[in-house]
Parts: C-alpha cells; sequence; structure tokens
C-alpha cells in the first residue's frame, strides 16, 4: 500500500528523499505529512534517516527497529534502546488523514508495530530518572496517552502510566491507579510489587516530613526557653558597676548572698521561744545595713568628689603657659 495526499492516487515506490520522475513548478510545495503546528519530535531523526512512501515497508522498518532496541533493553542500554524506538515511531508516523486511508487489517499492522515501540520507549524514560528531566515526563505521558486514546482499557498503558505518576511525586494518583489494576489481575505480581514499593515510599517520606517539623518545634521550643533565661538573668543577677570601697564591683547589699542581711538570713532556723528573739535579731541587722549604705553612700560620694576636683586641678595646670 503506498501513502500518498489521496487514497485514489497511485504511484510508482520512491524512496524518501529521492528526487521526482518530473520537476515541480518552482513554486509548488510538497505536502508534509508527519510535520504538525507543534514541536517536531522527530527532527533529530529526520535528517539522517529516510523512509519510504510504501506503507508496508515503514511498517517493516519499525518492527526492525523495535527488535533492535528490545535487545538494547535487555542489556541494559536504555538511551541506545530509546534511540532504536524513536527512529522506529519516525517510520510508522502517519497524520490522521493517512490514518483515516487505511483499512481495518493496515490499521491493526499500524497498532501491532506502533504500540510496543511507544510503551517500549516509555519504559525506557521510566529507566532514566525521569522526575529530574521533565521534558522526559512530557514525552512519556505523552505517549502513553496515545496507546490510551486508541485502546482504553491496554493493561501496560496505564501501568506505565500509573509508574509515571509516581516518578512526579503524584503519590494519590498512583495509588489510585494500582489499586484498580491489582483489584482487575489479582495475580500479577508487577503490580502487587510496584504497589508496595510506593506504599513504602509514601511512609518514608511521611516520616521524613514528621521528622523535620518535629525538630524544627523543639528547636523553637529551645530557643524559646533560652530567650526567657536570658531575660530572668539579666533581671535578676545583674550587678551594679559603680566602683565602692567594699569589693569595687557594687555598694553593699545590692546583690543576693552578700551583706549583713544575707548573713542573718543564713542563720539557722529556730522554733519556739526563740523566735522572737530571731525576729528582733533580723531587725536589727536590716536597720544596720540601711545605715551601713547610707554611710557607704556618703563615702563614695565625697571621694568622687575628691577625684574630680583633683582632676580638674592638674588639667588646669596642665593648660597653664
Amino acid at each position: 500500500m503506498q501513502l500518498a495526499s489521496s487514497g485514489a492516487t497511485r504511484q510508482q515506490p520512491m524512496a524518501e528523499g529521492s528526487a521526482p520522475a518530473s520537476a515541480p513548478a518552482a513554486d509548488a510545495q510538497q505536502p508534509i505529512f508527519w510535520q504538525d503546528d507543534g514541536e517536531d519530535e522527530f527532527a533529530h531523526i529526520r535528517s539522517r534517516v529516510s523512509r519510504s512512501y510504501i506503507f508496508e515497508e515503514r511498517c517493516a522498518a519499525g518492527q526492525v527497529a523495535k527488535e533492535a532496541g528490545n535487545a538494547m533493553l535487555q542489556r541494559g542500554d536504555y538511551e541506545d534502546a530509546l534511540a532504536q524506538y524513536d527512529e522506529g515511531l519516525f517510520h510508522v508516523d502517519f497524520d490522521e488523514f493517512q490514518v483515516a486511508d487505511l483499512m481495518g487489517e493496515h490499521r491493526k499492522q499500524l497498532a501491532d508495530v506502533r504500540v510496543p515501540l511507544l510503551l517500549n520507549s516509555v519504559l525506557c524514560h521510566l529507566k532514566m530518572n525521569p522526575e529530574e528531566q521533565l521534558r522526559r515526563l512530557q514525552v512519556a505521558e505523552k505517549r502513553c496517552e496515545e496507546v490510551l486514546r486508541t485502546d482504553p482499557a491496554n493493561v501496560k498503558a496505564r501501568f506505565r502510566r500509573a509508574q509515571l505518576h509516581r516518578r512526579a511525586g503524584e503519590y494519590a494518583e498512583a495509588k489510585a491507579a494500582l489499586q484498580r489494576l491489582c483489584r482487575e489481575d489479582p495475580r500479577d505480581r508487577a503490580f502487587r510489587e510496584e504497589l508496595a514499593s510506593l506504599q513504602r515510599q509514601v511512609k518514608r517520606s511521611q516520616a521524613e516530613v514528621d521528622t523535620f517539623w518535629s525538630s524544627a518545634m523543639q528547636k523553637q521550643q529551645r530557643l524559646a526557653r533560652d530567650v526567657e533565661g536570658d531575660e530572668e538573668s539579666v533581671g535578676d543577677t545583674h550587678p551594679d558597676r559603680r566602683p565602692c570601697i567594699v569589693d569595687g564591683v557594687g555598694r553593699s547589699g545590692m546583690r543576693p548572698g552578700t551583706g549583713p542581711v544575707a548573713d542573718a538570713l543564713r542563720i539557722s532556723s529556730s522554733s519556739g521561744v526563740l523566735v522572737p528573739v530571731r525576729y528582733a535579731f533580723q531587725g536589727i541587722a536590716m536597720f544596720a545595713t540601711a545605715v551601713w549604705g547610707w554611710w557607704s553612700e556618703l563615702l563614695w560620694a565625697s571621694r568622687a568628689d575628691s577625684h574630680a576636683s583633683e582632676d580638674t586641678g592638674s588639667a588646669e595646670a596642665a593648660h597653664l603657659p
């Protein structure tokens, strides 16, 4: 069967790229059926591979490319296998008008070659970490959808699409698709293993999320406790930094645990008839502390004034001629 712009037109077989029998007019433009308005996914193949206008020859070339790709796929050469599958798809790529002109047996012959090429190319994309390359996910999803448009019940295409959902991080969609496949064919080991692997991955992801937020909350609580502790330490233990005759750090009795009051409070507790005596002694100690603090303030002020007068006199003497 020869493909042309019209199904009633018959021409001699001619390899793609060879010169026609009669040269067309200069302004005539030959139609290119394999191109569409979008991006040409076979641009990297078109420049180095020629294809026939004969339908059977193109299907045969696609079959040869598929078998070569299958051999490479079995060896683990995913990149080379994908290149072979793409080349096979280039040979069996027809526009919708050409497909509409095909007879029933020719459509089946085309599907028998094209569908395995599409699904095997999707498998190659899955083997090459498509989650790291958005382009791979897009191409693989497009090819799965093409198979499902013509055969919605295709089990392998549904399975590949579920795997693509998982690689894209769409765990809910992947789980739902795999559960449907397992219900339809509970004996299929690949479906059960993929579903179990997905469930383990979801649990690991959830555990990582829970660990992250738990660690973040613990850090936040520790930070809040540290801030509260700093505020309490600043309010309770900050000393008076002015000079003093007692210890050179602060006035007597201004810091906890110093001065006569603290000494009085450290007296062992008493009971019975000695309680009034202890309270009287504490009152006397507090009065003595107040007198001592007042006298210390006067002495500190007088010394500060004397130092200031000496510094002033020294400065005036330094400026004398």
